[in-house]
């Protein structure tokens, strides 16, 4: 179940300590972009802000990397 699969990444990415505090701000500066007729800052906006959850895309697939290596190491 790829639900189950993500969920790490999920909880890594939504409860990192003052994540979702950043994150409200990330969103209202797209969406004022867009009000303001300005789809060249709002397409900036998402992409920092999409680029930010890849960091924690890319720290959970080091750390699966690190955690099955130890596990096979032990076998």
């Amino acid at each position: 179940n790829a639900r189950l699969l993500i969920a790490p990444y999920r909880y890594l990415s939504t409860f990192r300590p003052g994540r979702m505090s950043s994150s409200i701000p990330e969103h209202q500066m797209v969406i004022d972009a867009i009000l303001c007729g300005d789809g060249n800052t709002a397409a900036e906006m998402m992409s920092q802000h999409v680029n930010l959850l890849g960091d924690s895309l890319s720290d959970l697939l080091h750390f699966l990397e690190d955690h099955v290596g130890s596990m096979r190491a032990g076998l």
